[in-house]
């Protein structure tokens, strides 16, 4: 069952005062009623006596663990969830590079090549320029993964052996090099997939490093042609980085306007909840060595209560907000955005509108003006944004409407009897004493229904004798200082015991308000509260059947 604001405080314990919520069975133990004796005509028996805290109920019902508590045992429902993510790699992507260079004929002539000298090499300093458009200045790039694409075609008629450096990409001071067999009137295509661990030095000039191509030919006898060339292609594709170290420019980050759907208010479909001192938190993540300022803008809430989106400004204190950097890879640096009752006066009202979405946008740009951090990037750096709403429990709600579905069948409450037969039981009446130590009154119906939702009968017949459950007696702080009694009857005659015969499900349909609520007194809610719940039956029957006790 998914928790929610007012369900895992109060309503779980209206089902338990029913004997029908299968939520409850551990702790009632219908199954294990006593069925030793005959049952007389009309005979009455204990059936159910339960003290239930908010503690117990949470158990089963706050499966998400959302509640906390605090040292007084004062209830906090925290609701996050993750809104916004970013990757490093999408931020910062490293360009394929391409060169290319000609080795031409001239070049072997001049150095006496093929007579009387039988080998002859040529070098080519190339240049490789990263292709980086955000005004990075990057230092070094320690490669996580790279390929590298050599291709030649050579018109010589001479076996050669084809050689490219990279002298400022090394690894433990040796530089990358590969050395490619070439064979007369044979194209080369070949490629490198071994960069990992390799370190691009950049510092001797901004975003580029050398290349040397050094082609070597073998005399195979054959004379060489003025118009004899080769022309060679270097690339290096996917290029992914464990670290860049440097300078990372100014990013844009954009914070399309997005909304975020808050789980929690999901289940209250109708009526007013106050609370005094809510908070919508935004905790940013930022793994970049690399500060990052942001501006806000397009921030609202979509209200179930309303049945529309509202906007608000966003407050000026936090716009525009800068998000500081770790200094260290693989730190993290957390801020946190606050929005309360201070700086934020509205969010009161925007809370007891139950708002089920929220949408924002943004932008962002990293390494704003004013800031001169050294930058570091790492492969898993990310920046993320976590909504989190803090509910302390305390304030007032009135007709906070709320409903379930149990499944249920009337045979389930005897479960021991195989000769119970609704046919000859005039009627059923349970009482229920209910001692409640929580600040809810309850006004609750439930409808029973077949699996198609076909309602055939409810609990009560006047809603207005519902009214099954008090709120405790509170003190000055709003905090129970007494518990309350009611003592309610229900019985279910002939005409309406028929009416179980196709039921399969009931609908539970709840209706709360805090204590004073016509003052608008304001309560808090603690784990020790208690509602102590005892449930006797009486039964008139024509045959022979079993008594709970």
């Amino acid at each position: 069952m998914k928790s929610n604001t007012i369900r895992s405080l109060a309503f779980a314990f209206i089902i338990a005062t029913i004997t029908l919520s299968s939520c409850y069975k551990d702790y009632f133990e219908l199954d294990k009623l006593s069925t030793d004796i005959n049952w007389q005509p009309n005979v009455a028996g204990a059936g159910i006596n339960s003290t239930l805290t908010i503690r117990d109920i949470l158990r089963d019902y706050d499966t998400n663990h959302l509640f906390t508590e605090d040292q007084t045992n004062f209830l906090y429902l925290v609701y996050s969830k993750r809104i916004y993510s970013l990757p490093a790699h999408d931020i910062v992507v490293l360009p394929d590079i391409n060169l290319a260079s000609q080795f031409n004929a001239s070049e072997y002539i001049s150095q006496g090549f093929p007579i009387p000298t039988n080998t002859a090499a040529v070098s080519k300093n190339i240049t490789a320029l990263l292709g980086l458009t955000h005004s990075e200045t990057f230092d070094s790039i320690i490669l996580k993964y790279g390929v590298m694409n050599v291709g030649l075609n050579s018109t010589f008629q001479h076996n050669g052996i084809l050689t490219i450096t990279f002298p400022s990409i090394t690894m433990f001071g040796n530089a990358y090099t590969k050395s490619i067999p070439v064979t007369a009137g044979v194209p080369v295509s070949t490629s490198f997939d071994d960069m990992m661990g390799y370190t691009i030095d950049l510092t001797s000039s901004i975003n580029q490093f050398p290349v040397i191509a050094t082609y070597t030919l073998n005399s195979s006898g054959a004379a060489v042609s003025a118009t004899d060339d080769a022309n060679l292609t270097v690339s290096l594709t996917g290029l992914l980085y464990d670290f860049i170290y440097g300078n990372i420019g100014n990013y844009t980050i954009n914070f399309n306007p997005d909304t975020v759907h808050i789980e929690i208010f999901d289940k209250a479909y109708d009526g007013y909840a106050y609370f005094v001192d809510p908070k919508l938190k935004f905790h940013m993540h930022n793994s970049f060595g690399v500060p990052i300022g942001f501006a806000f803008y397009d921030f609202g809430l979509y209200s179930t209560t309303l049945n529309g989106y509202n906007t608000y400004p966003f407050p000026l204190s936090y716009n525009p907000f800068l998000l500081q950097a770790p200094t260290s890879p693989y730190d993290v640096h957390i801020s946190s955005i606050v929005l309360d009752t201070t700086n934020f006066p509205i969010i009161r009202d925007i809370i007891a509108d139950n708002p089920k979405y929220i949408f924002f946008g943004g932008t962002g740009i990293t390494n704003p003006p004013g800031t001169n951090q050294y930058n570091f990037i790492t492969d898993s750096s990310r920046f993320s944004v976590d909504l989190e709403v803090e509910l302390p429990l305390w304030g007032h709600a009135s007709l906070l409407a709320l409903q379930d579905t149990q499944s249920f069948v009337v045979q389930d409450i005897f479960p021991d009897s195989t000769e119970l037969s609704l046919d000859s039981v005039q009627w059923i009446k349970f009482r229920l004493n209910v001692e409640n130590g929580m600040p809810l009154d309850a006004v609750v119906q439930v409808y029973f229904a077949d699996t198609l939702g076909n309602v055939y009968d409810s609990l009560f017949y006047d809603q207005s004798t519902a009214q099954i459950i008090n709120a405790g007696i509170l003190g000055s702080t709003g905090r129970v200082v007494a518990s309350t009694t009611k003592m309610t009857d229900i019985v279910f005659t002939t005409p309406r015991l028929q009416h179980l015969k196709p039921v399969q499900r009931v609908l539970i349909r709840g209706s709360l308000k805090t204590a004073n609520i016509s003052s608008q007194q304001n309560v808090r809610f603690y784990s020790d509260y208690t509602i102590k719940v005892k449930i006797g039956l009486q039964a008139k029957g024509d045959i022979d059947i079993y008594d709970l006790k």
